[in-house]
């Protein structure tokens, strides 16, 4: 009987016993213990090689964990010198925005430093281009002034060489008559002329000087003057003049008083009254107004009018004021009265206006401005103190230093 196992028992001669058993069932039981066998070696196989697959893979595992771990470290590492980067970049941007802040506080700084100095400037160039366009107005006003005084300078020689020469040539005339006739009459009546044409050049001489000293008057002080109180003044030096039945209306209830020169406010309104007067219509009875008020420009402005013969204006709206100038010839005078007034209004920087038409009347409006720093007025002025004069108290004041 074949048995598998035989041989071996047979290689150590070792016997077996073998008994109930049958060759089917021995061959079966071989059968199965062979089929156990490398069933059983088939599980140590798979289990190893399952095992193996299982270590290999771990093994493979741990190396791409490890592999992954290496990456990771790397990366950490590159992360941790980009985050020193970033730090570094922080600390640099960090500084440099304190820099940028402190720059910009001084900046600031000198942007509001500019901003000043160029309100300064623009308030020097405000104060510069207003002081420029004064002295330029002041300027043309002198130029203004220096052609009307020249204008009047030319006007004055002119008259005054025209106003002598009469005299002059006839007295020149007069001499050497006085010495072709040896009559006594004749010599009495050239001696007469004489007197009479030297009594003539001492008229003209005097007012002549009259003249220069209005021009030359250094007396300038502004007073507060009582238009009312002046006018009566006025009225007592022409009381002998004014009849009864002249009706005179006066009101200066708007502007009681003007800061002007005393003496010149005076010498108008004698100059305008007397002339009213003077120049009265024989067909009617005298009639005047005067009044006064203040305009918007603060300056005071007095009319006086009147319904005497009146001047053609259409024809000597030019002359009105002139030196020696007479439009009614039937009457006496000198032409003295409207270029003194003109002259005493320019000197207090006033204006005169007229309106006038040939027998219905005249008006005249006097227009002077307030003066400035009327308050104080310096009359004198030495170490010790200083005087001046306030038109608002009518008062003179010493400041002692």
């Amino acid at each position: 009987m074949f048995s598998f196992i035989g041989p071996i028992h047979n290689a150590l001669g070792l016997g077996y016993y073998q008994r109930g058993f049958t060759a089917p069932s021995y061959y079966y039981i071989n059968y199965i213990s062979v089929t156990a066998y490398f069933i059983l070696l088939f599980g140590i196989i798979t289990l190893k090689t399952i095992t193996e697959r299982a270590q290999l893979k771990a093994d493979k595992s741990i190396v791409e964990k490890e592999s992954i771990n290496a990456t990771l470290l790397e990366k950490n590492l590159e992360l941790s010198r980009l985050n020193f980067d970033i730090e570094a970049r922080n600390e640099e941007m960090q500084q440099q925005q304190e820099e940028l802040a402190a720059g910009r506080d001084k900046l600031e700084e000198a942007n509001q430093l500019i901003n000043v100095q160029k309100d300064e400037l623009s308030l020097f160039n405000t104060q510069l281009q207003l002081l420029v366009d004064e002295k330029s107005k002041n300027l043309s006003s002198a130029n203004e002034e220096l052609v009307k005084h020249n204008s009047e300078l030319r006007q004055f020689s002119y008259t005054v060489s025209h106003n002598l020469r009469g005299p002059v040539a006839r007295l020149l005339g007069l001499s050497q008559m006085f010495d072709m006739d040896n009559s006594e009459e004749a010599r009495r009546q050239i001696v007469s002329y004489i007197q009479q044409s030297t009594q003539d050049l001492d008229v003209i001489l005097k007012d002549l000087s009259m003249i220069i000293d209005i021009r030359n008057q250094l007396y300038t002080i502004r007073e507060k003057i009582s238009l009312d109180e002046e006018w009566k003044k006025v009225c007592g030096s022409l009381v002998d003049e004014i009849k009864p039945d002249y009706s005179i209306e006066v009101d200066f209830s708007a502007a009681t008083h003007v800061f002007a020169i005393r003496p010149m406010v005076h010498s108008i309104l004698y100059n305008l009254f007397s002339n009213a007067i003077k120049y009265q219509s024989p067909d009617r009875v005298l009639r005047m107004t005067v009044r006064s008020y203040v305009d918007d420009q603060e300056r005071t402005i007095f009319e006086v009018k009147d319904n005497g013969l009146g001047i053609d204006l259409a024809r000597q709206r030019e002359n009105v004021f002139k030196l020696y100038r007479r439009f009614h010839p039937h009457i006496g005078g000198k032409g003295l009265g409207l270029f003194i007034v003109k002259t005493q209004v320019g000197m207090m920087d006033g204006t005169i206006e007229i309106e006038s038409e040939l027998n219905k009347g005249t008006l005249f409006r006097i227009t002077l401005p307030k003066p400035k720093e009327i308050e104080r007025q310096v009359l004198l002025e030495v170490e010790a103190a200083d005087l001046h004069f306030d038109a608002e108290l009518n008062t003179t004041v010493i400041n002692w230093k």
